[in-house]
């Protein structure tokens, strides 16, 4: 599946500055469409994924099942501006990380053979 839009993905260790430099890059970007709860999903999105190591399939099942998912992203949105003080995003963020945790089940699982032929290529 091709992706029509460029996708940038900031990673860095904690406290890096990865959601600044986002907010900074929305307001460049798109100034008009910038809103705090879209700015809000996407940070909690993000945060979830890059701790996550996905592949760019495992990354775009993700993405459809929550913040590209019209529905989804339209509950959460309306959750975040009606919740009290930290419950959106606790929200958020366990919905995201259910559907990872979902994805990743799928995922080609590393058997005792694999493992073996791995460590004989790194000569351990």
């Amino acid at each position: 599946m091709g992706i029509c839009h460029p996708l940038l993905i900031l990673t860095g260790e904690k406290s890096s500055a990865k959601s600044t430099t986002m907010r900074k890059l929305e307001k460049i970007i798109d100034p008009i469409r910038l809103n705090k709860v879209k700015s809000n999903l996407q940070e909690e999105f993000l945060n979830v994924v890059m701790s996550s190591y996905l592949s760019q399939e495992e990354f775009e099942e993700v993405a459809r099942r929550t913040i590209w998912d019209k529905k989804v992203s339209k509950e959460l949105q309306n959750m975040y501006k009606k919740s009290k003080k930290g419950e959106h995003r606790a929200y958020a963020n366990s919905l995201i990380e259910e559907v990872v945790v979902d994805v990743l089940k799928n995922r080609k699982k590393i058997t005792n053979e694999m493992w073996n032929e791995g460590q004989q290529l790194l000569g351990v």
